[in-house]
């Protein structure tokens, strides 16, 4: 089976799911790559400081989590959508 690379996954989930959080990307993304030891917080995070350094993403809301952890949520932008369909 091939899979996506997952800086492009991580677009294409925020694609079908605005306002998802960087938590719950992470939590699918290990499911999806069980195996693969570059789905951790530190990298997840890299990839989305990236796509939203580059316009494909942008922040919907912020918020603390109970555990006193940065809970951010994100959306695509209208540009980052039309380069995520020239992919399919």
């Amino acid at each position: 089976m091939s899979l996506m690379p997952i800086k492009f996954r991580v677009a294409d989930l925020i694609l079908r799911n605005a306002g998802i959080s960087s938590q719950e990307i992470l939590n699918l993304l290990k499911e999806e790559y069980p195996l693969d030891r570059g789905v951790n917080v530190r990298n997840i995070d890299s990839y989305l400081l990236s796509l939203k350094a580059v316009g494909l993403i942008d922040l919907t809301h912020v918020a603390l989590a109970k555990d006193g952890a940065l809970q951010q949520c994100y959306k695509i932008t209208e540009y980052g959508a039309k380069r995520m369909h020239c992919l399919r």
